[in-house]
Order: C-alpha cells, then sequence, then structure tokens
C-alpha cells in the first residue's frame, strides 16, 4: 500500500516540477498580454500542484510504514523535495503540522 501511494506521489510530484519548468519557459519567451494569460493558467497549475501534493503528504503521515519498500521510496520523493525547494522545509512543517 505505501509503495503504490509513494509513486503517486512521484507522479504528483514529476508533474508539478514538470508545470514550473513550463513556467519558467513561457516567462522567458513570452511578453505583454501573452504573458499575463500564460501567467494566469500557470499560476492556477501551480496551485492546484502545490494542494494536491500537499494534501497527499498529510494522507503519507497516517499510513503504515512496516513496508521496507515504501517506506524508502517515501523518503526518497521528500528527500528530492526538500533539495529541489530551498523553502521546502518550511512547507514541509506546515504541510504536515498545519490540522
Amino acid at each position: 500500500m505505501v509503495t503504490a501511494f509513494a509513486f503517486h506521489i512521484q507522479e504528483v510530484y514529476n508533474a508539478f516540477l514538470e508545470v514550473l519548468r513550463e513556467e519558467e519557459e513561457v516567462r522567458l519567451m513570452c511578453t505583454g498580454d501573452e504573458e499575463v494569460e500564460n501567467n494566469e493558467r500557470m499560476e492556477e497549475e501551480m496551485a492546484k500542484g502545490e494542494v494536491i501534493l500537499g494534501e497527499l503528504l498529510r494522507m503519507a503521515v497516517k499510513l503504515d510504514y512496516s513496508d521496507e519498500i515504501g517506506r524508502r521510496k517515501v523518503f526518497a520523493v521528500v528527500s528530492e523535495y526538500r533539495s529541489e525547494f530551498s523553502d521546502a522545509a518550511n512547507v514541509l512543517h506546515l504541510t504536515l503540522f498545519e490540522r
């Protein structure tokens, strides 16, 4: 169960990274009205990704980590997330301990 959930978190995380990369490319290429329209769309996509990823991490806290492979996979995904984003520690803390 934990292993499947960890792979789902990884999938959502990868999609979130893709949106961030697209946003960076669009910001570099677009000007004027195109930029405003694309920025709004990208901000919405990033917000969705953050919410989904945050909720998955909240659910992950409640899982049974007796599955060694799943535990390692979740740890790897969270470690990758923390290394990718400089403020990830604060985001993870807020995500996991907010409620």
